[in-house]
């Protein structure tokens, strides 16, 4: 074998590893950026998890407020009545600050440019029903409700309607359903999955049927007929 053959093939060798090389980096170099666009998407999921548990436990405190103040008002004995809906007063107050924390104003460098930071600008809209429970418990207004109950009731629902809105559990029922299934065979025949997404085919039963229940009758504290 000549010398020109022998340095033609080292030079095909030289050429077909820096190709190898070429292949491997990028093969390598594709598995490092989907390695690292899953941690990202891993890292984005848990911190979108825990703004949801935390958003969750915030407005669970809210609604345990307000429904206290609500039953608060059909209290007759004014002095314990008074205390603790002043005590619900200032817990309204401290988690309409602190649900700033979630839902920040919007619009703040339009409105309310003088004030701190935290207050310029426009209030979260799901915030309001607080603000309004707020003044209902400090200065007993109720707009066009007849009394505070009523309104605070009202506000109550407001809220619960608003956070629903941004929690939005029916999406979040669907993809936890569609885990149970991929993960428990077994359940996959029940499209409602036990209950937890809703059967197209009924209307739930209501509270009344279910007080009026006959099978109550072996609890042996139903009403006679």
């Amino acid at each position: 074998m000549n010398a020109t053959l022998i340095n033609l093939l080292a030079a095909i060798g030289s050429a077909v590893a820096a190709v190898a090389s070429v292949v491997v980096a990028l093969i390598l170099g594709r598995r490092a950026d989907a390695l690292a666009t899953a941690q990202r998407r891993h890292s984005a999921f848990s911190t979108a998890a825990e703004w949801r548990r935390d958003l969750t436990e915030w407005a669970a405190e809210a609604i345990d407020v307000l429904s206290e103040a609500t039953y608060c008002c059909e209290d007759k004995s004014e002095g314990a009545a008074t205390e603790r809906l002043f005590i619900c007063r200032f817990r309204v107050s401290s988690l309409i600050d602190r649900g700033r924390f979630f839902l920040p104003n919007i619009r703040r460098d339009e409105y309310g440019t003088d004030k701190p930071a935290a207050y310029r600008g426009y209030r979260h809209s799901a915030l309001d029903p607080l603000v309004a429970a707020e003044r209902v418990l400090s200065t007993g207004q109720t707009g066009s409700f007849t009394d505070r109950r009523y309104a605070l009731i009202a506000m109550k629902r407001e809220f619960v309607s608003a956070i629903q809105q941004i929690l939005d559990p029916e999406h979040f029922n669907r993809e936890v359903a569609k885990m149970i299934s991929e993960g428990h065979e077994s359940q996959r025949p029940d499209p409602t999955l036990g209950g937890l997404l809703p059967d197209n085919q009924n209307i739930p039963r209501g509270a009344e049927a279910l007080l009026e229940d006959p099978r109550s009758r072996h609890l042996g504290l139903r009403k006679p007929d």
